[in-house]
């Protein structure tokens, strides 16, 4: 990265940089609003990031703008929001905040006027009455707040979309009091916002204070003349809007050129051009390849925009634009312009890193302090080149942030669009790509929505959920008992931390804000009658901090009978005691978020904002003045000399930079954030405090006053301090003092949040308090060492006296050391006890209690108590008086075995087994290994019993069962049981099975990702699915499906050898692989062995081709997604039942069902097809049983018997039958009668037992079943042939019918004529019929 360094000359002359160290952002005022419900009037303002934190505030109110304002508080305020009511406050209130630093107060801000707009919450309506455009023809999809004035507040950019049919799109910009200024029409060329495209922004491009807009134009694009009202010139000032005379404006009026693409500055005040460049063309899309290009969308040269710092000081547009051929081939490119000087520099024009989401972020991930620009499954760094690929694919959604504010950094969480993989969502770093964790989905598929934020105050960090099963914590763990609502976008609301969400009645439109837990805060839309409502999908035309304190507003348009009126502005009317957070547009992550759109997300900060939150990290948006002097990202590395006598001091260097300073004096206070490094050499006497709030303050030297340690900073070095306070660390990289020789703290030392001492003992660094030290909060000690042995390591010495407890102290980097912290002699020393030499058979008793440590004798050898030393051969037996065993460091051993039988061994805790320990499994009892930070090195072996796993993990990372490598000689499962119990966990990690080995996943989702060898058989149980994902030939004996779902989660994989059987011994599912490519179609080549009275559901791909053999007597029940999955099973052998549930069934080769059953669900179809092909082929198939109500198409179906199934009233008769448009081929048939309903069949009946257009061929006798189908008639199969219809017929016996029994109200007589009460069985009359009585 090129840091500009020169400006290092005026710093050695001790000037000031003026601001131009960091970034070039618009001075924002103090954003007033006030809104109400009924009579109670809720005020808010900004919190500035560069004022005072302990700065106090006035709140003034006049019935004038210029009038007089009285004091409206009693006293000042610390808080940024006020309740009161309409009769201090009344409608048409001017009312302005000032803002109190040690008793000084600065002038009024720019007073709010507020109204009565009709409803609670809104503080800015803006009609489209002045727009030249008809109210009628036009929407509004997106609103751009941006000062557009330079007056410190936000002004509105809007597009106008039209709805008539017309194709010219417009943009309008309107003040903050809805005063209208210009409209741009962009022509019939363009057309920004359309589906998920933007092409535009709106902010102080060139850094002069007022906005300006930033916008793709082409052919036709005309601009507003002020001074006339209406528009005026084309793009380059023309008179016309044939840009570059090739005499074509309207390129939609032939197929072979594309029109000019522009990128083009609009002034903000006045809707002129100021500027246009044209894109450099490609491959992809150039002037006249229009002809390769698949329509609209993909030829319009469409894409996604935002605002990026790409040298960390000047804004630049960036954007990643689109084009698809007419083969479906998609190309993507992200170009960036900055704009300097009045011109266009076009940055770079590059191929895009990986696949693409529906939306871009804008976010600073590394750390450099220029920003990289994030489409979901890649990060393009600051010059356009790759940060990374995190390998996965295209997705809806993506969001970053940190998410998980206990692991150093930015994380990012994504969600998948039929992932080959069936990976379902993701967590993965953001600044490297690399996973934290990962969720698989049962089937290819897309999760369509996924949400990522703070609901539940029980767990820190955000919480992640989608369409998938479960909301989850920031760890990837499942909340048990958190029920999830349906993925929507997020808002700062109410006065709580966690962040509410926008959610509608109607699925898009009728918007309202609710809680996670269902509970509605308002509700715009109902409450306007439902002319407030949002766009498709529930999204507002902005969602975002415009005004007001750290909370987000939301605008809407007002919709009257079907035509947009104009935007509506909400801010909430809650008030808050949060009042650490300083306006959230001065955050550049969540200002470069604001510029985006697409697929429109809720912007994300770059700091951690929920429940449990420290104070944020100070931006580099700071401003030099006359009481404060700023450094940062173009100062290079340099050594830096203020002025005197200054307020504050803003050092901001970013991450790989130093800066050094020297000699303070006064009562400055010093800042340092950034990740980088500030070195303060020398003496500095200044008595003001230095706030350490992100990065590393690195002390080569000393300082008089306070070091106010923050959750992201650090304080390294070797010198003295006055004092330190500390704010509370969230991770290791936080609130840590990191002594390089001794800091010297020349005061108590009161630790009474949580700190990280990170200690290099082959320095003999520490820490040294001359005064009093006070441990009330947790303190961990990081541990640095190449080679530590047995003794004591200082590190913290005190004068005075200890308080707190040491209890409160812990070691982190330390692993097979038996260590203590221990408080002696005034110091705090880390003890590390010598131990013996590791031994085998060291035998877990726990007879002094449940703790495996380096400490307590929990142990025998040979009978002795003992204690664990790294190294040790560990065995777990029935002999345990403790079974649940508690690890909460990682234990170094050199190797565990598990011989129990009876009891149940559980191994739980924050540690783990560590080191290059083989876990052995042999006892024929349980095993639960619940610690999941396991990172052992060497071999896990199951012989026996069972093995309970919580968590799975790829090769190299912490899991319950280590760290091993992917080879499969290092998870080994014999005669045993491996049991998941996790709803959704996979790993990379290679499996040898030695024997029938047993896996069992009792729910949720596993995917086993290695290869799978060995000469043993894998036996699936439990209700949930296993997914087969390695890419390639697994070469295990056989399977045994006992229950649940066994999935193949790549087209290339298999269930063991490829020819092996796949025997069901319960009832089941089988999974292939879904996909609608031909290239990745996947083949299933096993016997498939079905018990009787199991059924196995086959789901076969939407390409598929299912090989292999069918045998057993179970059922076979299958089902097509879609048109080419292509049968070739041999199913010669198969005695069961093949049930076809869908249509798509496509038999492409002669099928031999001759043994089994044909069962055609109702809207299934089967069919011969041509491999591949759509055409239906007229192949012979033979057929046992045929039954159901689907339908045959091409082909000779050869039935031995028909099963039908029939109902009778006592007037009619109907029947189910299978619909054949081939042929049937009927030899000697039996057709077989089953009845479902009724007991009689009327004599007029008819069944017509095949269906369908199809030739039918009957030979030989047909043998209808029963015998007779009542007394007195017999089946008439004559018209079988002709029309699939058998009949009945009177038979020559002369009896008319029949009856289950004698009961009859009816007298009854028998053939002699004498009346009988009660007949058994036999002939009688009754009613002068004969009657059969069966029973």
């Amino acid at each position: 990265m090129l840091l500009k360094k020169s400006i290092l000359c005026a710093l050695l002359l001790g000037m000031a940089t003026a601001g131009q160290a960091q970034r070039k952002v618009q001075a924002l005022g103090r954003g007033v609003v006030a809104v109400n419900d009924g009579n109670n009037v809720t005020l808010t303002w900004r919190r500035l990031a560069q004022e005072p934190e302990s700065c106090k505030y006035n709140i003034y109110v006049s019935s004038s703008k210029d009038g007089a304002y009285t004091l409206l508080n009693s006293a000042p305020l610390s808080k940024t929001n006020y309740a009161t009511t309409l009769s201090k406050v009344p409608y048409n209130s001017y009312i302005a905040v000032t803002m109190l630093d040690n008793g000084k107060e600065s002038e009024k801000s720019k007073p709010f006027l507020f109204k009565n707009n009709g409803l609670r919450n809104i503080f800015m309506e803006i009609r489209f009455d002045k727009s030249p455009l008809k109210k009628a023809n036009y929407t509004t999809k997106f609103v751009w707040p941006c000062d557009l004035n330079g007056d410190g507040e936000y002004d509105y950019v809007v597009d106008r979309c039209p709805t008539d049919g017309s194709r010219n799109f417009y943009l309008e910009g309107y003040l903050a009091d809805g005063t209208f200024l210009w409209n741009v029409d962009l022509g019939v060329n363009e057309r920004p916002c359309d589906g998920q495209n933007d092409n535009l922004c709106a902010y102080d491009i060139d850094c002069d204070g007022k906005g300006e807009v930033i916008v793709q134009t082409s052919d036709g694009t005309r601009f507003w003349d002020k001074e006339k009202g209406t528009w005026g010139k084309y793009l380059f000032g023309k008179d016309t809007g044939d840009s570059d005379g090739d005499g074509i404006i309207d390129y939609d009026t032939q197929e072979t050129k594309n029109p000019p693409r522009y990128m083009t500055v609009i002034d903000g005040m006045t809707g002129t051009e100021k500027a246009s460049a044209e894109f450099a063309y490609d491959e992809a899309y150039n002037r006249t390849n229009k002809g390769s290009l698949m329509g609209d969308e993909y030829n319009k040269h469409e894409g996604h925009t935002g605002i990026f710092y790409h040298d960390g000081v000047h804004p630049a547009i960036v954007g990643e634009w689109h084009t698809r051929s007419k083969e479906g081939e998609h190309y993507y490119r992200n170009v960036a312009f900055a704009y300097q000087g009045g011109a266009w520099k076009l940055l770079f024009s590059k191929q895009t890193g990986g696949a693409v989401f529906h939306q871009i972020r804008i976010a600073d991930v590394d750390g450099d302090g220029c920003d990289e620009m994030l489409s979901g499954a890649y990060a393009m760094d600051q010059d356009g080149s790759t940060l990374y690929n995190s390998g996965i694919g295209h997705g809806d959604r993506h969001r970053i942030s940190d998410i998980d504010p206990e692991r150093p950094g930015l994380e990012c969480f994504a969600i998948q669009q039929y992932a080959p993989d069936m990976l379902g969502q993701i967590l993965y770093d953001a600044a490297t790509g690399e996973p934290i964790k990962k969720w698989y989905l049962n089937e290819v598929g897309d999760v369509g929505r996924g949400e990522c934020m703070d609901v539940d105050p029980n767990h820190l960090g955000w919480e992640m959920w989608s369409t998938m099963d479960g909301v989850y914590d920031a760890k990837g763990d499942r909340i048990d008992g958190l029920n999830k609502t349906y993925p929507t976008e997020g808002i700062w609301w109410d006065g709580q931390l966690d962040r509410e969400i926008v959610q509608s009645s109607d699925s898009h439109y009728n918007v309202y804000i609710m809680k996670f837990d269902g509970t509605r805060l308002v509700q715009p839309a109902k409450e306007s009658g439902y002319q407030l409502i949002t766009s498709y999908g529930k999204r507002a035309k902005f969602w975002g901090d415009i005004i007001g304190d750290w909370r987000e507003e939301m605008v809407l348009i007002r919709q009257v009978d079907g035509v947009c009126q104009g935007i509506v502005g909400l801010s909430t009317g809650s008030t808050t005691d949060v009042n650490n957070i300083y306006c959230l547009q001065q955050d550049p992550h969540y200002r470069g978020d604001c510029t985006t759109r697409g697929y429109y997300q809720s912007p994300n900060p770059g700091f951690y904002l929920g429940y449990g939150m420290p104070r944020p990290q100070l931006p580099p948006v700071m401003q030099a003045n006359e009481e404060c002097d700023v450094f940062g990202i173009a100062d290079g590395n340099a050594t830096v000399t203020p002025r005197d006598g200054l307020k504050n001091i803003y050092m901001m260097p970013v991450k790989k930079q130093n800066l050094t300073l020297r000699g303070l004096k006064g009562n400055t206070q010093l800042w340092k954030s950034q990740q980088g490094t500030l070195t303060l050499e020398g003496k500095n006497e200044s008595t003001g405090n230095t706030i350490v709030s992100e990065g590393t303050l690195n002390l080569q030297g000393d300082i008089a006053g306070t070091v106010d340690l923050r959750a992201r900073g650090t304080l390294s070095g070797n010198g003295s301090v006055g004092g330190i306070m500390v704010e509370g660390a969230l991770n290791y990289e936080g609130c840590r003092i990191m002594p390089s020789k001794v800091i010297t703290v020349n005061s108590t030392l009161t630790l009474d949040k949580k700190t990280y001492m990170e200690i290099n003992t082959d320095d003999s660094a520490f820490v040294k308090v001359n005064g009093d030290l006070a441990i009330t909060a947790p303190v961990v000690f990081t541990i640095r060492a190449t080679d530590i042995k047995a003794g004591t390591y200082k590190l913290i010495e005190y004068t005075g006296q200890f308080s707190g407890s040491t209890d409160n102290f812990s070691v982190r980097g330390l692993t097979g050391l038996s260590c203590n912290v221990i408080n002696k002699d005034r110091a705090i020393y880390l003890s590390v006890a010598d131990q013996r030499e590791p031994a085998d058979q060291v035998v877990w008793t726990g007879k002094n209690g449940n703790v495996w440590d380096y400490r307590a004798d929990n142990f025998s050898l040979g009978g002795t108590d003992t204690s664990f030393a790294t190294g040790d051969g560990v065995v777990f037996n029935d002999d345990a008086s403790a079974t649940t065993v508690k690890v909460d460091e990682l234990m170094s051993a050199g190797s565990v075995t598990f011989e129990n039988d009876s009891k149940a061994i559980v191994i739980t805790g924050n540690g783990g087994i560590s080191g290059a320990a083989n876990v052995t499994v042999n006892g024929t009892g349980r095993v639960l290994l619940n610690a999941t930070k396991s990172d052992y090195t060497g071999k896990t072996t199951v012989n026996s019993g069972t093995l309970v796993v919580k968590q799975l993990a790829d090769a190299g990372t912490a899991s319950s069962i280590g760290a091993a490598t992917a080879a499969a000689s290092n998870f080994l499962i014999g005669k045993a049981t491996l049991q998941i119990n996790n709803t959704n966990t996979a790993t990379n990690r290679g499996l040898t099975l030695a024997d029938t080995a047993t896996i069992q996943v009792s729910s949720g989702t596993t995917a086993l990702k290695g290869i799978i060898v060995g000469k043993g058989v894998l036996r699936k149980t439990g209700g949930g699915q296993l997914n087969i994902t390695y890419s390639g030939n697994n070469t295990w004996a056989g399977t045994i499906l006992a229950g649940g779902t066994l999935a193949m989660g790549a087209y290339n994989t298999t269930f063991g050898l490829p020819t092996s059987t796949i025997h069901v011994t319960a009832n089941s599912t089988l999974t292939l692989f879904n996909t609608t490519q031909s290239s990745n179609a996947p083949t299933l080549l096993n016997t498939i062995l079905i018990d009787e009275g199991k059924t196995l559901n086959f789901k076969a791909g939407s390409r598929c081709h299912i090989r292999g053999a069918l045998k057993g007597k179970g059922t076979y029940k299958v089902s097509f997604p879609y048109v080419r999955g292509d049968v070739y099973t041999n199913t010669s052998d198969f005695e069961g039942t093949y049930q076809v549930t869908t249509s798509n069934c496509r038999f492409v080769q002669g099928m031999d069902l001759s043994k089994a059953t044909l069962k055609l669900d109702q809207g299934s179809y089967a069919a011969g097809f041509k491999a591949g092909k759509s055409d239906e082929v007229n192949y012979t198939h033979k057929i046992g049983t045929l039954t159901g109500t689907g339908t045959l198409g091409t082909g000779t179906w050869q039935i031995s018997r028909l099963l039908v199934n029939y109902r009778t009233t006592s007037t009619a008769a109907s029947c189910d039958a299978v619909t054949i448009n081939g042929t049937a081929v009927l030899d000697s048939p039996v057709i077989d009668m089953q009845r479902l309903s009724g007991s009689y069949i009327p004599g007029n009946a008819e069944f017509a037992v095949i269906k369908g257009d199809g030739h039918r061929i009957v030979r030989g006798n047909v043998t209808v079943l029963p015998a007779t189908p009542r007394v007195g008639y017999e089946w008439d199969t004559s018209r079988l042939a002709s029309d699939g219809v058998i009949t009945i017929t009177k038979s020559a016996t002369g009896i008319d019918g029949t009856r289950a029994d004698g009961d009859t109200n009816a007298a009854m007589y028998d053939l002699q004529g004498r009346k009988v009460r009660k007949a058994s069985r036999g002939v009688y009359i009754v009613n002068k019929k004969k009657i059969l009585v069966n029973r």
